[in-house]
């Protein structure tokens, strides 16, 4: 019940370049799928 909010908030965190998102060593430029959140830049 908690997914639409924290896949809100990732959304959100990789438009601000907070975080980013990968699978497999290769970037991701949305959540789709697996994936795992690193840190961004920030510069984003």
């Amino acid at each position: 019940m908690m997914m639409p909010t924290v896949h809100a908030a990732v959304d959100r965190l990789v438009l601000e370049g907070t975080v980013r998102l990968s699978w497999k060593g290769q970037a991701l430029r949305s959540r789709v799928g697996p994936y795992r959140i690193g840190r961004g830049t920030g510069e984003d």
